[in-house]
């Protein structure tokens, strides 16, 4: 099943949630996947992400480009702002 739709931080991929940062700025992201039966490939544009916690408890920090997120599931990641600027969040289906 394709959904067309989702929400972060309460706005859909049609009016996305954007937020300015600064060069050196870090950055903490929690990912929930609430949905019921999707699973989201996660990446953040020119960025690379560290996976600290999964599905609550710390993890050995592992750094990734992306991460795949399934209902249920729960992923913290830190972001160490390479330049200051505006960078899109993709929450992008398994199936593309």
């Amino acid at each position: 099943m394709n959904y067309e739709s989702y929400l972060i931080n309460g706005k859909s991929n049609n009016k996305p949630w954007t937020m300015e940062v600064e060069t050196g700025q870090s950055l903490r992201l929690r990912v929930t996947g609430a949905g019921a039966s999707t699973y989201f490939r996660v990446s953040l544009d020119e960025h690379d992400m560290e996976i600290t916690h999964v599905n609550g408890p710390a993890v050995e920090p592992v750094l990734v480009d992306e991460f795949l997120i399934g209902p249920g599931e729960g992923y913290d990641a830190r972001v160490r702002i390479k330049k200051s600027g505006s960078y899109t969040l993709h929450a992008v289906t398994q199936e593309g």
